[in-house]
């Protein structure tokens, strides 16, 4: 036929293992010894030897400088001819570890970092809370300066209130040339101001004088109707011009 009924013969796979050969000759040598244990022994093993330290503080960063441990640990790394590896992962490096944590694991730098996040957070917490009761918004004023006085004009000419009109005009004009003449405007005179504010216009001081008088009488009470206010207005106006006192838009509706 074309086949066979018998099955192939197993194919046998042989494992090649590395045989390390070491001279059956040589034993362990201590070199530090005491009655309780063995600090330091070494033996050899293939083309090389191992060393045994069984106390890791004699290399450790607190046992170093003690006694001759560092010049210890130079003979020891530099008994062999190769290469000199550490082996980190033993030292707390492995590949799961967070190496910025690793690093700084067993320091006070932990703690003192968890604290002052702490502090952080809990200044946080305290600037976010609310003390007091909240408060409204404090909603701002719709009307326009000069919708201000436009409504104030109209109150003073339907009431008549000639007096409170001229009052407003007459103290906002003492003030600002008293300011301008450089006289105080509490302890002035009215000769003294008249005298001052002629001597920067063309009107002589009896008449300021006689001007300032009127409109002051009218504040007190002495009766006066529209005309005579916007005449003694028109006046007081003329002053201003001739002594440089000029009113821009931004005085003229802060009043």
């Amino acid at each position: 036929g074309f086949g066979s009924s018998k099955n192939p013969p197993p194919i046998s796979v042989e494992k090649a293992e590395e045989i390390v050969e070491t001279p059956t000759l040589y034993a362990p040598v201590a070199h530090l010894a005491n009655d309780k244990k063995t600090l330091l022994v070494d033996f050899p093993f293939g083309a090389g030897q191992i060393v045994f330290l069984t106390d890791p503080y004699i290399v450790s960063n607190g046992g170093i400088n003690l006694v001759d441990n560092a010049q210890l640990a130079i003979n020891i790394v530099a008994s062999g001819d190769g290469i000199i590896a550490f082996d980190e992962f033993h030292q707390g490096y492995g590949a799961g570890e967070n190496r910025l944590l690793g690093y700084f694991a067993g320091t006070p730098l932990v703690a003192i970092f968890l604290q002052f996040a702490a502090l952080v957070g809990f200044i946080l917490f305290t600037q976010s809370r609310r003390f007091a009761r909240p408060l409204p918004e404090r909603e701002p004023n719709r009307l326009s300066k000069l919708e201000y006085v436009s409504a104030m004009a109209e109150l003073q000419q339907r009431t008549r209130a000639y007096d409170l009109a001229i009052e407003n005009i007459y103290t906002d004009f003492r003030r600002r040339v008293a300011r301008l003449v450089g006289a105080d405007n509490f302890t002035a005179s009215h000769k003294d101001l008249a005298r001052l504010v002629a001597d920067r216009s063309k009107l002589t001081a009896n008449e300021i004088e006689n001007l300032m008088f009127k409109c002051e009488d009218i504040i007190r009470g002495e009766p006066t109707n529209k005309r005579e206010v916007l005449e003694l207005t028109s006046r007081l106006r003329e002053i201003e011009n001739q002594i440089g006192l000029k009113r821009n838009r931004k005085q003229a509706f802060t009043k």
